[in-house]
């Protein structure tokens, strides 16, 4: 479904309600927007062991780095993110 919008928003992209919005610029340069009905799927497979130990290992590295923000460490996030993923695999 083609989406027309008013001149002054060139361009819309994301989901809004049950309808998700893209602009594509045609090789002219003018904006095509086009909308989509928003069907979510659902998993087919089962969560595997290794998913679920990844997801656990995820949570731990993002709760250290940040507690090391919160008390104060002023280096980037991606920094600390980095060494406290190395920090935990080498346990």
């Amino acid at each position: 479904m083609k989406a027309i919008l008013p001149p002054e928003i060139r361009s819309i992209s994301g989901r809004l309600g049950k309808m998700v919005f893209r602009t594509y610029t045609k090789p002219d340069g003018t904006p095509d927007v086009r909308c989509y009905s928003y069907k979510p799927r659902q998993r087919r497979t089962p969560v595997s062991d290794k998913e679920v130990a990844n997801r656990t290992l995820f949570g731990q590295i993002s709760a250290a780095a940040r507690a090391l923000q919160r008390a104060g460490d002023t280096r980037p996030y991606k920094q600390i993110w980095k060494e406290v993923q190395s920090q935990i695999n080498n346990r």
